[in-house]
């Protein structure tokens, strides 16, 4: 009887360590998925998507970067083009409705306001200034002389200031208050005169233009012949003269399409 139970010992004992190893062998597995869930729920974290248009009207792109104190740095990387569209991204509790940062260093001195966009042009995030870019807007455009700016929306309202040919500024969204008939766009554009910068107005809708595309880029094509007429000036051998030959033509090209 000793005999036989013997074995059997034997055998529930060989059962019982290959249980408690299967265990301990799980036991790091089990770790392993609630670590991979943890990762799982921080990756989890919803990344906003920008989702205001936007229009810039001068200024630079800017990259958040820090000082050696390991404080928060903005540093100019390119030179925005006025008119390009831009996206930013929404947020109801700062004062104008988008994410911005308050009282900022900027690299070369002081302190300044900035507004997170996202540029297709760059694909990627910028900073900018806050007077630089215009929320909740379009770009418009005058082509004709004489445009005259409207202090209100409204006829009698005419103002002495003209808007010049060829410029481009922000035309916002919403509809402006008081234009029951609605013939007026409200604007706004930057003008770097060491007084004035931004001006805020109306126009006239039937005198400018929101939809086409290629009318803005021979506005820019004109600015370019500009740049590079000045530079000539200051040496004729800087630019090849053929390059101006060419920028004319395409901005012609552009100018008897939109008449």
């Amino acid at each position: 009887m000793k005999r036989l139970c013997l074995p059997v010992l034997a055998l529930c004992l060989c059962a019982a360590f290959f249980t408690a190893c299967s265990k301990e062998k799980a036991t790091p597995a089990e770790n392993q998925t609630e670590t991979t869930d943890t990762a799982n729920k921080v990756e989890a974290v919803p990344v906003q998507t920008p989702d205001v248009d936007g229009v810039m009207i001068a200024g630079w792109y800017y990259s958040l970067s820090s000082d050696e104190n390991n404080q928060e740095l903005m540093v100019a990387e390119y030179e925005a083009k006025v008119g390009s569209l831009v996206k930013l991204y929404s947020d109801d509790d700062a004062e104008l409705k988008v994410v911005t940062k308050k009282d900022v260093a900027v690299d070369g001195g002081g302190n300044r306001d900035f507004v997170k966009v996202y540029s297709d042009d760059y694909d990627r995030e910028f900073w900018v200034r806050d007077y630089a870019v215009v929320p909740y807007a379009h770009r418009g455009a005058v082509f004709e002389e004489n445009i005259f700016l409207y202090t209100k929306p409204d006829l009698a309202s005419i103002g002495t200031r003209i808007v010049e040919p060829l410029s481009i500024f922000a035309v916002f969204d919403e509809a402006p208050d008081g234009d029951a008939d609605s013939l007026f766009y409200k604007v706004r554009y930057y003008i770097n005169d060491g007084k004035t910068y931004t001006v805020n107005g109306y126009l006239l809708k039937n005198n400018v233009e929101t939809q086409n595309p290629r009318f803005f880029d021979m506005i820019q094509c004109k600015e370019k012949i500009a740049v590079l007429e000045e530079e000539m000036t200051k040496d004729e051998k800087s630019v090849d003269s053929y390059v101006i030959d060419e920028l004319n033509e395409i901005y012609a090209y552009y100018n008897a399409a939109k008449n």
